[in-house]
């Protein structure tokens, strides 16, 4: 009889257990996964090295599985689809909302009055260092990030994302992931930072530069879905202030001594979301405010309050939305120069590169680079610069 009550009992125990564990998450879950998913001890298994290449019983850098930071963080971020960063097969890059580092792999050539010229991908993102995909530091531009002083050599996915989740700048237990627009559970528990990155205090590799900007609210789809303007990443606020953590002279709210306002105290004003929300396509001035988003030149709503953000809406900004770093660049890489969500150098749009006829193409890069969008169908052979999507000079 002893013996049937204990089994009762275990199983009311094992229901009790299952009805109050969470679904299976993502690998991260919003902070620090499994250890032995990024780092080995021994790197062995069956007297074979688990690093591509690696000697057993020498790990990466801190343990890792791979060469270097960059390196651990591609052995699963490789590929093209969901949650890829680094497409890694030559031909049409992800499109999600950070970029790929594709894109510093390839080079273009092309003929620009009759002399030769050409677009390295050195110049097309954050040069991070990934020995074992064959990502080098930038060498050729600058051997520090622009406007700061963090080394380029020392550059990697962990500069950016911490790996561990640490969330400083609130209390509680992290318990899944603060990428999706959801509210704290409360109970002394939270959710992580919006895609793992870095919060205050943060030192990136010992180097010379610590966090003291918290990470930016934001909300983006699930499932890496490829950016469109109905399925977008949705920001909130802090993204600039975030980026100058490393870009310290990039961030000033007084006009004057900035090429270009940027943070969470430099509302766009009712003129320039007004003309946002009118802005079609050069000489196009038809849009209405709720359908007047545009991915390619996405806006900070003006809240920090995540469950307020809205990946799905196609809403245009109000005069206490700002433009922020993201606004013009892309986080990881992008097929323009300087990281740009568009070409800059170039008055028409459909005269930029990668086009058609450079050298160097590979895939869809020229329909990959416009995010799947056909400049002269989607906005017409006139086009000019996007930066008229707030502006309007064209």
């Amino acid at each position: 009889m002893k013996r049937i009550y204990l089994t009762i009992g275990v199983a009311a125990v094992a229901l009790l257990f299952l009805g109050t564990v969470s679904p299976a998450l993502a690998f991260h879950e919003g902070g620090v996964a499994h250890c032995d998913g990024c780092h080995t001890m021994h790197n062995s298994e069956g007297g074979v090295s688990i690093i591509t290449g690696g000697t057993v019983g020498v790990a990466g850098d801190f343990l890792t599985k791979g060469s270097d930071p960059s390196s651990t963080c591609l052995n699963c971020h490789k590929g093209s689809g969901s949650y890829h960063v680094f497409n890694n097969a030559g031909g049409a890059t992800n499109q999600t909302p950070g970029g790929d580092f594709e894109w510093l792999t390839k080079t273009f050539t092309y003929i620009v009055r009759g002399n030769p010229a050409a677009r390295n991908g050195y110049n097309f993102g954050h040069n991070i260092v990934a020995a074992d995909f064959g990502l080098v530091a930038d060498t050729d531009i600058t051997t520090t990030a622009p406007g700061g002083t963090f080394p380029a050599a020392n550059l990697a996915c962990s500069s950016c994302h911490d790996p561990h989740g640490k969330v400083t700048s609130r209390t509680g237990t992290v318990v899944n992931s603060g990428s999706y627009g959801d509210a704290d559970p409360g109970g002394g528990q939270i959710l992580g930072n919006y895609r793992l990155l870095a919060d205050t205090g943060y030192n990136p590799g010992g180097g010379p530069v610590t966090f003291t900007a918290s990470s930016p609210v934001a909300a983006t789809m699930p499932n890496g879905t490829q950016e469109r303007d109905n399925a977008h990443t949705d920001y909130g606020s802090g993204m600039s202030e975030w980026c100058a953590n490393c870009h310290t002279a990039f961030i000033n709210t007084s006009v004057g001594t900035h090429a270009h306002p940027a943070g969470n105290g430099d509302n766009l004003g009712g003129t320039i979301s007004g003309n946002y929300n009118l802005y079609v396509a050069t000489g196009n001035l038809t849009n209405t405010a709720p359908n007047a988003y545009l991915a390619l030149v996405p806006f900070e709503r003006g809240t920090a309050d995540r469950t307020t953000l809205n990946p799905t809406s196609t809403a245009g900004p109000s005069s206490a939305s700002n433009v922020m770093c993201l606004t013009c660049h892309r986080a990881h890489a992008s097929a323009f120069p300087n990281s740009g969500r568009w070409d800059f150098t170039t008055e028409l749009l459909v005269d930029s590169h990668p086009a058609s006829t450079d050298g160097g193409i590979d895939g869809d890069d020229v329909l990959a680079s416009y995010y799947g969008r056909t400049i002269a169908t989607d906005f017409g052979p006139g086009q000019r610069s996007l930066c008229n999507k707030c502006h309007i000079q064209d």
